[in-house]
Formats: C-alpha cells, sequence, structure tokens
C-alpha cells in the first residue's frame, strides 16, 4: 500500500509490531503492519478523515499514528503507553493513533478478537457512556469496516 509520507522515525522490524498485537491476544492487519514497520512513528500529508459524530453531524479528524520502541519526541509515550484500558473502558479496543483534539484511532475487537482486519473506531477523549452495568466507558464512532478503507479515505 502507497502512502504519502509527512514524518516518520524510520523502519522497525515488522516482528516488533506483531509480537505486540500477540501480546495483545489479537492479530493487526497486514496492511497497518507493513506500513507502520516501514514508517514508525507515521504521520502523513493526507492525514485527515470525516466520520460522522455522535450527533449525527459530519466532522472531521486528523491522525497521528503511535509509534513502537522509541518517543517520537521527548515526553511522548509509544503505542504500548497508550493502551489504558481501565480508563477507555473497554478490553479489545486498541489505540493505534491519536488525532489534534485528543480523540483515539483505534482498531475495535470487541466483537470478535480473532479477526485480523478490525473496525476502525474513534474514540473520544471527552465523551461518556454509561455501560449496561452503569459504568462510564469513552464514546465510540465507527469510522472504517477495515483498516485498508480508513487509509483510502484519508485526504490531505
Amino acid at each position: 500500500m502507497t502512502v504519502s509520507v509527512y514524518r516518520s522515525l524510520g523502519a522497525i522490524n515488522a516482528s516488533v509490531v506483531i509480537s505486540y498485537a500477540e501480546s495483545l491476544k489479537i492479530i493487526f492487519p497486514s496492511s497497518y503492519i507493513e506500513i507502520i514497520s516501514t514508517y514508525n512513528w507515521l504521520r502523513l500529508n493526507n492525514d485527515t478523515f470525516d466520520f460522522t459524530d455522535l450527533s449525527g453531524q459530519k466532522n472531521d479528524r486528523d491522525i497521528n499514528f503511535y509509534g513502537y520502541e522509541q518517543e517520537s519526541y521527548m515526553g511522548s509515550g509509544t503505542i504500548i503507553d497508550a493502551q489504558d484500558f481501565d480508563v477507555y473502558g473497554y478490553d479489545k479496543v486498541v489505540a493505534i493513533g491519536f488525532s489534534a483534539s485528543g480523540d483515539y484511532i483505534c482498531f475495535d475487537y470487541r466483537q470478535n478478537p480473532t479477526i485480523d482486519n478490525p473496525p476502525v473506531v474513534l474514540m473520544y477523549h471527552d465523551q461518556y457512556v454509561n455501560d449496561e452495568h452503569g459504568q462510564p466507558k469513552m464514546a465510540i464512532v465507527k469510522i472504517a469496516d477495515y483498516f485498508d478503507s480508513f487509509i483510502h479515505m484519508l485526504y490531505e
């Protein structure tokens, strides 16, 4: 898959990405592994996507992908540091990137943790919903059915 790179910290071994997914007992899409292992801490030129927000309105966000093994800038955490299932309120929702507004772009494995191409969702950092037990969870909206379709919807 060809992407237009604004910046990255360069390549990492794909086994690092695969091992991380295995530690979560999930399988990342092969195209995600390919892109991120080639461009660790990827920021695309075409980094903006449209989606329908919780109120049914058209909205947009950008994406910066989390990286592996090293910080992208002083004090920034890696993808591993970005997973806080207690705060998110969800198990099997894996943050792979973030937007300038502070929201998270995630793979959603809740319906099927064994699939290798889960839906891509936006998880709001400041909007919550209560689950069936009355516990707050960050609100989620679906962005794309698959990672490849998410990448194809990005624009500059």
